[in-house]
C-alpha cells in the first residue's frame, strides 16, 4: 500500500511539473511575442532619417498603430481655456518624443521652448509658437455656409463649425514620438478568408481591386484629396501601394485600383445607383465603406446590411471568388445636427456603431469575406484623444492621421505576419 501511494505521489509531482513547465513556457511565448525595444535600443539601432518624419512617406505612414514602436505624425489640436493650454494624451504614453511639426510639416517646433513631453502625451509651452484653439473657433454665431448651418446639441445657441479645407488642420500639429507602452486596443491581423487573394498577390498576378463607399471613402480628407501638403493620397491609394510594394510588384504585372466612391451616399444609393458607378469593373477585391451616413438618417442594421448583402452578391455575379472587404462605420461629430436648411434636422451621430456586429455577421454568410472594425477601433483611440485630434472637417472627415488607419487596418487583413 505505502508503495502504490509512493507511486501515485510520484506520478502526480511529474504530472504537476509538466503541467507548470507547459505553462512557463506558453508566458514565456507570449512574453516573446509583446517583447518591446527600449529607447536605447531604437535610438541606436534605427537611422536619423527613420527617426523623423518631415515628408509624406508611404513606408512610415503604413507602419501599423498597433506594431510599430515609432509612431509617425500622430495628430493633436491644443485647446485654450480660461487663459491655460490644456495638455494632450497621445494614443501611447510616449518614451521619448522626436520631433513636433506643423500639419504640412514644413514647421519644425523646438523641445523645451515651444512644449515638453508629459507622461501621458505633451505639454503646450508659455510662448510656444505651436497654434491653439479655444471654444470660440469651434462654435460659432454665424456658420461659415447657411447650407451648412450645423446647430450643437450641447451649445443650441451656437452653430459648430464645419470647413472642408485648411480651418481645422492650421490648428493641428503632428507627433513623432517613440512608445515602450503596449498596445492593448482591439486585435488587427491577418485573416485567411483572404487567401485566395492574397495568393494572387503572392503570385504578382494582375488583380483589380474596387473601392466602393461615401465621402470618407472618395478620399475626405486626406490632403491629397484636397491639393494641401504633405498631400496623402486617399487611403485607397495607400492601400494599394503597400500591397504593391510588399508583394513586390515590378510593373510586368500590376494591381489596377477603382474608387468608385461618392460623398453623401448611404448604402440604399450605392444600390440603386449601382451601374452608373461600377459599370463593367470585375474585381478580385471589393471593399466596402458604407454607414456613416446611414446612421445619420437612423438606418436599422437590418436595413444596412440588407443592401450591403445585395452589392456583395452583384460582384459575386461576375466574379464568385471575389474578395470581400466590409469597413465599419466612423462615428461623426456627436455635438452636431445637421443643416438647418434640411426638411428635417437630425444628429449626425445616431445608430452608426450598431452597424459593425451587423457587419460582421454578414462576413460569416461567405468564405472570402472579412470585416474591418474600424468603429471598435475609433471608440479606442478616442479614450485618450480628443474628437478634434483627428478631424479636417469639424463633422465627419477624418484628418490624415486617422485615415492612416484606414489603410494600415485594411492591409492588416491582406498581409500574412
Amino acid at each position: 500500500m505505502k508503495k502504490f501511494l509512493c507511486f501515485v505521489i510520484s506520478v502526480l509531482l511529474c504530472l504537476t511539473f509538466v503541467a507548470c513547465g507547459q505553462k512557463e513556457d506558453s508566458n514565456n511565448e507570449n512574453q516573446e511575442e509583446e517583447a518591446m525595444l527600449t529607447v536605447d535600443e531604437i535610438l541606436s539601432s534605427y537611422s536619423k532619417s527613420k527617426l523623423k518624419c518631415d515628408s509624406f512617406s508611404v513606408s512610415k505612414y503604413m507602419e501599423p498603430y498597433w506594431k510599430s514602436q515609432i509612431i509617425y505624425n500622430e495628430t493633436v489640436a491644443f485647446y485654450e481655456e480660461d487663459g491655460s493650454v490644456a495638455d494632450k494624451k497621445l494614443m501611447y504614453n510616449p518614451a521619448k518624443i522626436l520631433e513636433v511639426r506643423s500639419y504640412d510639416l514644413r514647421t519644425l517646433y523646438v523641445e523645451g521652448t515651444d512644449y515638453e513631453m508629459t507622461e501621458s502625451g505633451i505639454k503646450w509651452l508659455t510662448g510656444s509658437a505651436i497654434p491653439t484653439s479655444n471654444f470660440d473657433y469651434y462654435y460659432l454665431d454665424v456658420p461659415f455656409d447657411s447650407n451648412a448651418a450645423f446647430r450643437s446639441i450641447s451649445h443650441p445657441d451656437k452653430y459648430v463649425a464645419y470647413n472642408e479645407f485648411n480651418y481645422f488642420i492650421d490648428k493641428t500639429v503632428c507627433v513623432t514620438y517613440i512608445r515602450t507602452e503596449k498596445y492593448n486596443g482591439p486585435e488587427q491581423s491577418y485573416s485567411s478568408k483572404m487567401d485566395g487573394f492574397v495568393n494572387k498577390l503572392k503570385n504578382k498576378e494582375n488583380v483589380t481591386m474596387l473601392f466602393y463607399g461615401d465621402s470618407i471613402m472618395e478620399g475626405c480628407n486626406a490632403s491629397g484629396y484636397r491639393n494641401t501638403e504633405p498631400n496623402m493620397p486617399k487611403f485607397s491609394e495607400l492601400v494599394t501601394s503597400e500591397l504593391y510594394a510588399h508583394y513586390g510588384y515590378t510593373g510586368e504585372t500590376t494591381i489596377t485600383s477603382y474608387n468608385k466612391a461618392v460623398g453623401g451616399w448611404l448604402s440604399s444609393t450605392g444600390v440603386e445607383r449601382w451601374n452608373q458607378q461600377i459599370g463593367n469593373i470585375v474585381p478580385d477585391c471589393f471593399v466596402l465603406n458604407f454607414g456613416c451616413n446611414d446612421g445619420t438618417f437612423s438606418a436599422s442594421p437590418q436595413s444596412v446590411l440588407t443592401n450591403m448583402r445585395i452589392m456583395i452578391n452583384r460582384i459575386k455575379k461576375v466574379n464568385p471568388d471575389c474578395a470581400v472587404i466590409l469597413i465599419s462605420s466612423f462615428i461623426p461629430n456627436t455635438d452636431a445636427k445637421t443643416s438647418e436648411s434640411e426638411s428635417m434636422v437630425r444628429n449626425f451621430a445616431n445608430n452608426q456603431a450598431d452597424y459593425e456586429q451587423a457587419y460582421i455577421d454578414l462576413c460569416e454568410e461567405y468564405d472570402d469575406a472579412v470585416c474591418v472594425e474600424l468603429t471598435s477601433f475609433y471608440n479606442w483611440i478616442l479614450q485618450r484623444k480628443s474628437f478634434y485630434d483627428i478631424i479636417a472637417s469639424g463633422i465627419s472627415h477624418p484628418n490624415d492621421f486617422f485615415c492612416r488607419a484606414y489603410a494600415q487596418m485594411i492591409v492588416a487583413k491582406l498581409i500574412e505576419d
